[in-house]
C-alpha cells in the first residue's frame, strides 16, 4: 500500500463529499461516515454516529454554507483499512445579506474500510 493509492482514494472521496455539500444533500455526507463514526467540530461536544453526523452536517448547511474547497496535504495508511489524512479546508457561507464569506480550518481525519469503501470514521478540524 502507497502513498500515492492512499491519496487516490482519499480524493476520490473528497471529491464525493464537496459534491454532497455543493449539492446540500444530508444523506449523501452521511454516507461517506462509518456507522459508528466520531467528529469533533470547533467549539462543540464529541459527535458520535450517523444520526448525530447527520443533524450537524443539516444545521451547517442550513446557516449557508455552499462550497468546500479541501487540500489534502498528506494521506498514509496506517495499515490495510485505515487512512491517515491531514489538510486544508476552505468553507464558502452565504451570509443571510447575500454576502459570501470563506473561512479556513485545518484537520485530520482517519478513514475506515467499511463494506468495501473507505469511509470517515474520525473527524476533527479547527481554524
Amino acid at each position: 500500500m502507497s502513498a500515492t493509492t492512499a491519496l487516490n482514494i482519499v480524493e476520490a472521496q473528497a471529491q464525493k463529499f464537496t459534491e454532497a455539500i455543493r449539492q446540500g444533500d444530508v444523506e449523501k455526507v452521511t454516507a461517506l461516515h462509518t456507522t459508528h463514526v466520531r467528529i469533533l467540530p470547533p467549539e462543540s461536544d464529541l459527535l458520535q454516529g450517523q444520526a448525530a453526523v447527520r443533524a450537524y452536517y443539516r444545521t451547517l448547511l442550513d446557516s449557508g454554507v455552499k462550497d468546500m474547497q479541501i487540500q489534502t496535504i498528506d494521506a498514509t495508511f496506517l495499515n490495510e483499512k485505515t487512512i491517515r489524512e491531514i489538510g486544508l479546508m476552505t468553507i464558502s457561507l452565504q451570509t443571510p445579506a447575500g454576502q459570501t464569506q470563506q473561512m479556513t480550518a485545518k484537520y485530520v481525519v482517519s478513514w475506515q474500510e467499511e463494506h468495501g469503501e473507505y469511509k470517515i470514521d474520525v473527524d476533527i478540524w479547527n481554524s
